[in-house]
């Protein structure tokens, strides 16, 4: 059993071979019968006429297959050509985006140096309400620490509690000026906060679509250059299948000639 399986594998093997020999030795005759200005020198008609129907078929098979491959080539670009043009316009959008984020942080940043310069002027405004608080809270203790028999001999009662009176408006108007100024300070520090956090997130976002900008262009120069090696090939295959077409029309137009047919005759397989 083993012996026949051996002797079909090398049956196998030789056939194969002697078909691959046999198609080699007939591309090689029909090319050199294409490019002769004899033609089939050396042979009858009848062996000439089967030797050249041999080769018109076989350039009809070869032009057949390349036409194949120049259709699967010309999709292959297309392909590639699209997928170019959307990694284009993703860029394109990326810059944009990247450029709108840019914008955003640049207003942000002018708005948080405004907003610390409201702080800031807040700030001292606080320390001036605080040293008048101080100083009237002290003129207030001073008045009360007045002795009566002082009092009386500087003026009035009512004129010493008049001044009582106006102290301590004056330091009621001044403690809500500091009330209403901490506030202030305290909704301008939420605000610079709030734009510190969003200039956090943009720069993040602006690193992030910048990653993905560079990661798309070098996609993008890849495909270009599968594209090239494609129209490169393409352009091969059309030159190859040119090249048959022509051999392919000197082989019929030699079948013809042996058929007895007029050049004028004859029609054109250009």
């Amino acid at each position: 059993m083993i012996k026949k399986v051996s002797c079909f594998l090398l049956l196998a093997v030789g056939i194969f071979g002697f078909a691959n020999f046999a198609l080699a030795d007939l591309e090689a005759q029909c090319a050199a019968i294409s490019e002769s200005a004899n033609g089939c020198q050396g042979m009858t008609d009848d062996a000439c006429r089967v030797l050249l129907q041999q080769c018109s078929d076989y350039y009809d098979e070869q032009s057949t297959k390349i036409s194949e491959d120049i259709t699967k080539t010309a999709a292959q670009k297309s392909t590639l050509q699209g997928e170019i043009s959307t990694l284009k316009k993703r860029i394109q959008n990326l810059d944009a985006q990247i450029s709108q984020s840019n914008v955003k942080v640049k207003s942000l940043n002018l708005q948080i140096s405004d907003t610390q310069s409201s702080i800031n002027q807040a700030t001292e405004d606080i320390n001036s309400s605080q040293v008048q608080i101080t100083s009237i809270l002290r003129a207030i203790y001073e008045q009360d620490q007045t002795p009566a028999f002082a009092i009386l001999l500087n003026g009035s009662l009512s004129d010493f509690f008049s001044n009582i009176t106006y102290l301590e408006n004056l330091d009621s108007k001044v403690g809500d000026l500091l009330d209403s100024t901490k506030d202030l300070q305290n909704y301008l520090q939420g605000q610079k906060d709030k734009m510190d956090t969003e200039v956090d997130q943009l720069q993040k976002t602006i690193v992030l679509q910048s990653t993905q900008k560079a990661e798309n262009e070098a996609n993008r120069k890849t495909q270009e250059k599968y594209l090239t090696m494609k129209e490169t090939e393409y352009q091969a295959q059309l030159a190859d299948k040119k090249a048959i077409e022509a051999k392919k029309a000197k082989i019929q137009a030699m079948l013809f000639s042996l058929a007895g047919t007029d050049d004028t005759d004859a029609p054109s397989f250009g």
